[in-house]
């Protein structure tokens, strides 16, 4: 009787031992090494509600960035000769200096600039006057700060099996890991989807700015351009006969006035010439510059030199050195760039702005 109370006993080991081989067996971590056996856990089952973005509103929002030019242009519409040397962005090219800034100053202009135009070769600032404009500025988008993603979460660390723990308390410690990783899993889902939906929201926004400001910035280069193509606005001021050929200094007093009275309003000033910067008066040795008031500081002064086929032949070179000395001495930014007609309109909106 006693054997067989034994044995019995005996049987309901081997039985328990075999049950929990079976479950230790048919459960184990693939993250973890291979030598130790474990029991995975039951993974947390996300919600089966489909996830709704929560509803999203972006702080701080400030104006979109205006950068306000103030431009005035020297031109003397004989420069050309006749030849097609000023380049449109097409590749069209054309000797008419007049239609060429009537282009060009559409594409460079943008809200709250102003363009000052003066023809070379005219004695008084009236005389000279050819156009002014200045464009509207109307309230800016709304500009949102990029959104951040959220940080990412520290990975839990796989639980150290110590020699001669109990495979029991192996299983319970597994188990808890694996619950707690299911659930930073579950975690680090939804906050990529949270993620997902900011950047939706983002993208969204800055359609809409995108959107607004080009048709503002498309409705700014209309009114350019009609203005700048109405003949009553490019009408002088007084009829004056230009009193010489060539002439550069005076149309630099004209533009010394325009910016010391506007250019402290803006936040960039460039002072556009086309013209070969012949002046009889600083062609000789004596180089006798007139007796006109000059000041260019602050302004970037871009040259355009139609007839230089190559700007550094020594012709185009000795112009170039001479009139750079004069303009930085007047106050000009160093370095003066010029340019002759080759992919120039490409090259002015480049160096000005605009598409």
């Amino acid at each position: 009787m006693q054997r067989r109370r034994e044995l019995r006993v005996f049987i309901s080991l081997l039985l328990g031992l075999a049950f929990a081989s079976l479950v230790v067996s048919s459960c184990t971590f693939e993250e973890l090494v291979t030598d130790i056996t474990g029991i995975t856990p039951t993974p947390t089952v996300p919600s089966p509600t489909p996830r709704i973005c929560p509803e999203i509103s972006f702080d701080s929002p400030g104006g979109y960035e205006v950068t306000r030019s103030f431009v005035v242009v020297l031109f003397d519409d004989k420069s050309t000769n006749g030849q097609d040397v000023l380049e449109y962005k097409s590749g069209e090219r054309t000797s008419d200096v007049v239609g060429f800034i009537n282009e060009v100053l559409p594409m460079v202009l943008g809200p709250g600039d102003e363009y000052s135009i003066f023809k070379l070769g005219y004695r008084t600032y009236e005389g000279a006057r050819y156009d002014r404009y200045s464009t509207r500025i109307s309230e800016a988008p709304d500009v949102f700060p990029t959104p951040q993603p959220h940080l990412t979460l520290t990975p839990i660390s796989t639980p150290f099996v110590v020699e001669g723990t109990p495979g029991l308390v192996i299983v319970q410690q597994r188990n808890q890991y694996g619950t707690a990783s299911a659930n930073q899993q579950a975690t680090s889902t939804q906050l990529a989807f949270e993620d997902l939906c900011m950047r939706s929201a983002y993208a969204t926004a800055a359609q809409s700015t995108t959107t607004a400001w080009t048709a503002t910035n498309q409705a700014l280069a209309t009114e350019v351009a009609t203005n700048i193509a109405d003949g009553t606005a490019n009408t002088p001021y007084v009829i004056e006969t230009p009193f010489a050929a060539n002439v550069v200094y005076e149309g630099l007093g004209h533009a010394t006035i325009d910016f010391e009275a506007q250019c402290s309003l803006y936040d960039k000033c460039i002072l556009l010439i086309i013209d070969d910067l012949i002046d009889w008066r600083n062609a000789g040795p004596g180089n006798k510059i007139p007796e006109i008031y000059f000041n260019l500081h602050g302004a970037d002064v871009i040259i355009v030199m139609p007839n230089c086929r190559d700007l550094d032949q020594p012709s185009c070179t000795k112009t170039k050195n001479l009139w750079t000395d004069e303009l930085i001495s007047f106050g000009a930014k160093d370095p003066v760039t010029y340019l002759n007609g080759d992919r120039l309109e490409e090259t002015l909106i480049q160096m000005i702005g605009g598409d």
